[in-house]
């Protein structure tokens, strides 16, 4: 392909593609030299750089002053043939602080390799990229290590890509750039590694869905916008056996100064060190850490005076889809911890819930009052209660509107009760030695 501006050069062994891959040069309208890997010659789909692990670029030259908005993402050859650019190799901007303004990614590119655009060490620092924008990661479904960790400070404040699309995170992908807003996990990912949003300023809640069964260390560690996270673990399996998401614990919301709520999904279990690894957990959360009593967190302590631990034994599942926490309570306690979570699962998560009692349920302590009820502003599909006096019947009926559906059932009553005629929505179970009788105040149930 002899051309002025496209030239064959000799083929090369690469850390990241095959060896002896065929790369080229373009130069384009500006007189930069762009390096490419040929990735499949037929369809002329190309890699930006060598694909070479190095601490310098080398997609351009080391120094060369480069706008975003000029990489050549498709390009024709002396022979009028035209290449697409289908991938981001390795190194291929690294270390190339003349790099600036808005980088957007076309739909053809699929991929974003290793310290793409990362600082030579691949640590913070003044020599990375200098992208005012990341606004459109295009088609890219995987990110290598820290292959969007544009370290040195310019992206700082500026929103989040659309990053939905992306399947495959490797360690670091975003640590360091300060980008912010919130983004939305793609609900097939099945691993987040490390750090992969670590010093970030993810604002609002974050939701790591059920198809991940891994997420590592120090994810969200100075994300100091964030407000709540929703760890929803693995689903219940098909056979009835449960599986985990594992949540490596260290760092995991250190700084989360803003933090009002951390919920761990009921299949999750916790790995680190419970002295020292598990009190980072959630150091600097000033709300609350919700657990599972599944028996995997027991022990848990948190280092911050600001945030507390609270364990739940209720059935919960998230449908993620409708954005709708489904709970089921089968005792006073439980029903007592939905009701009081959730207005926080609306306010945090704009999470809606549903309640279902499919058991009868003893009111003994007198916590379920209708002002919490009321607060947690929720429609019942229909509950089950066991009253046996008078006194227990009315905490029923006060606590909950007068329209919710209400199952009484008053095995071993102990003396007549009565409901009132505005309840028009309570039931009462029949069972032996109880006879319901129909009176001028409302419904008596009378002991045989």
């Amino acid at each position: 392909m002899s051309m002025r501006n496209l030239i064959a050069v000799a083929a090369v062994a690469t850390s990241a593609m095959a060896a002896n891959a065929d790369t080229m040069t373009y130069t384009d309208a500006n007189n930069v030299e762009w390096t490419f890997t040929v990735l499949d010659a037929e369809k002329h789909t190309l890699s930006l750089g060598t694909g070479v692990n190095a601490s310098s670029p080398n997609a351009v030259a080391s120094g060369t002053a480069v706008d975003a908005a000029t990489i050549p993402w498709t390009f024709t050859d002396g022979d009028n043939v035209q290449w697409i650019v289908t991938a981001i190799g390795h190194s291929a901007f690294r270390g190339l602080s003349t790099m600036t303004g808005v980088l957007t990614i076309p739909t053809a590119v699929t991929g974003i390799g290793a310290y793409a655009f990362a600082t030579s060490t691949g640590n913070t620092g003044s020599d990375a990229p200098r992208l005012s924008k990341i606004a459109s990661i295009g088609g890219v479904t995987s990110i290598e290590v820290g292959g969007l960790r544009c370290a040195s400070g310019s992206l700082r404040d500026s929103p989040f890509p659309d990053i939905s699309e992306v399947t495959s995170f490797g360690e670091r992908a975003f640590e360091a750039t300060f980008m912010a807003g919130s983004p939305k996990l793609n609900k097939t990912v099945s691993t987040l590694p490390q750090r992969v949003f670590c010093q970030t300023r993810i604002s609002g809640p974050i939701l790591v869905p059920s198809s991940v069964t891994y997420i590592g260390g120090v994810q969200f560690n100075e994300c100091n916008l964030l407000e709540g996270a929703w760890i929803a673990g693995r689903s219940y399996a098909t056979s009835g056996d449960q599986t985990y998401a594992t949540v490596v614990v260290n760092n995991m919301f250190r700084y989360n100064f803003a933090n009002k709520l951390v919920v761990m999904g009921p299949n999750t279990t916790p790995s680190g060190t419970l002295t020292s690894q598990w009190q980072n957990f959630g150091r600097d959360v000033q709300g609350e850490v919700l657990l599972p009593d599944n028996g995997k967190w027991d022990g848990f302590t948190l280092s911050s005076a600001n945030a507390s631990v609270v364990y739940y034994g209720f059935k919960m599942e998230l449908d993620e889809d409708a954005g709708i926490v489904k709970i089921e309570a089968t005792t006073e306690g439980q029903l007592f911890q939905a009701l009081t979570y959730a207005p926080k699962f609306k306010d945090v998560f704009g999470y809606d819930t549903k309640i279902t009692v499919p058991v009868a349920i003893t009111f003994t302590s007198g916590n379920i009052t209708k002002a919490l009820v009321d607060a947690a502003n929720l429609k019942f599909n229909s509950l089950m209660f066991s009253a046996t006096t008078q006194t227990q019947l009315n905490a029923i009926l006060e606590a909950f509107p007068s329209t919710t559906p209400i199952a009484i059932d008053p095995t071993g009553l102990t003396e007549n009760m009565v409901i009132p005629e505005t309840y028009t929505n309570v039931f009462v179970k029949t069972v032996p030695g109880v006879t319901i009788k129909r009176t001028a105040s409302g419904f008596m149930l009378i002991i045989k």
